[in-house]
């Protein structure tokens, strides 16, 4: 009984001995772990801020923010559908539709704004055509359940042809909504009934101290 305890002990003495060694084998290879605090653990970014560069193509987008990095020319105009949330900064640059079509078709919500902070940023070389079924603004056509907000940069230089629900700047249809909260109108054409800046068969905001100054080849805008 005594010989089973003394070997016992032994053991117990021999493994204890080698617990500083297997350490300090660890410590050398660099395998040990690493304690770190709550607050230096690295997180995952999740920014709804983070904004993309928009770019020539156009064409539809998605949900997000883009940015204007330079003058933009597009070869495709800009749709936004149904149920798709888009900023779009000017960021003091100009974005020049195709001269096809309305520069941005509005089926979702958009809201425009130039951090430029002096409204240089443009949208232009927009061109609607007339009938319940085209594209009747020629910087923006806000369609049915779609909402547009202008929050800064100026829209100039865009025309509307034909004589049904036109407008050179923004046309808005049906149970679109449109607020103009910044930014300027100026400067745009239509042959008929919206005049050169707003037709309005919409919910429509905005405040007076923004400039809607536009031309008028027939009938005056809003």
């Amino acid at each position: 009984m005594k010989r089973r305890l003394l070997a016992i002990l032994l053991s117990l003495t021999l493994m204890l001995s080698l617990v500083p060694t297997a350490w300090a084998e660890e410590a050398e290879s660099g395998d040990q772990p690493i304690l770190q605090s709550d607050e230096a653990q690295p997180t995952e970014r999740n920014d709804a801020s983070v904004q993309a560069e928009l770019t020539a193509a156009g064409g539809t987008l998605a949900s997000g923010t883009y940015r204007l990095p330079k003058d933009i020319k597009l070869t495709n105009d800009i749709t936004i559908q149904a149920n798709t949330k888009v900023t779009i900064d000017l960021n003091g640059h100009t974005l020049n539709g195709t001269g096809k079509s309305s520069v941005i078709v509005v089926n979702g919500e958009l809201t425009v704004k130039d951090s430029s902070g002096n409204n240089s940023g443009k949208i232009t070389g927009g061109v609607g055509y007339a009938s319940d079924g085209g594209n009747g603004g020629g910087a923006i056509s806000i369609e049915s359940g779609g909402k547009c907000t202008l929050e800064g940069g100026t829209l100039t230089d865009n025309h509307c042809n034909g004589y049904n629900y036109n407008a050179g700047g923004v046309y808005a249809k049906g149970s679109a909504k449109f607020y103009m909260t910044g930014g300027v109108i100026t400067q745009n054409t239509a042959n008929r009934q919206g005049g050169g800046a707003i037709w309005r068969r919409c919910v429509l905001q905005w405040h007076d101290d923004h400039d809607r100054r536009n031309d008028q080849k027939q009938y005056r805008s809003v």
